[in-house]
């Protein structure tokens, strides 16, 4: 089953036991990071999270220390073709954010499937939890 928008997203201040309960959730391998604002934050993996661990981070660790800030994520107006070629065995999911500054993710697209889209929020966006 193909997960909301929603339950792929998590407040930066959350930990990284809250971000695997995400992941777990979602099963898509990657949760979308926003901060107080609803505003893109970046991503974090179960990869990023097994290797945080591995160097001995306890779960209480909060993911502002891990989320990948420089994460791909693409304008909602952009091209099919310029998402298709964006998409790669790496990078297999890509956030599509609105046109506001807010920058709050509506869209995920899959490299295998597309993600739904949220249920929008008065501001265009997604309405996150």
């Amino acid at each position: 089953m193909t997960p909301d928008i929603n339950e792929m997203c998590i407040h930066i201040n959350s930990t990284l036991k809250e971000a695997l309960h995400v992941i777990d959730h979602n099963a898509q391998g990657i949760c979308f990071v926003h901060n107080e604002n609803h505003k893109f934050s970046g991503v974090i993996t179960d990869g990023d999270i097994r290797r945080v661990l591995l160097e001995g981070k306890p779960l209480n660790t909060s993911i502002q220390d891990v989320v990948n800030k420089s994460a791909l994520s693409l304008p909602l107006t952009s091209s099919a073709e310029v998402i298709r070629n964006s998409l790669t065995k790496m990078i297999r999911h890509i956030p599509l954010l609105n046109e506001f500054g807010s920058s709050t993710i509506v869209h995920c697209l899959n490299l295998n499937r597309r993600i739904s889209a949220a249920a929008r929020s008065s501001g265009g966006g997604a309405s996150f939890q």
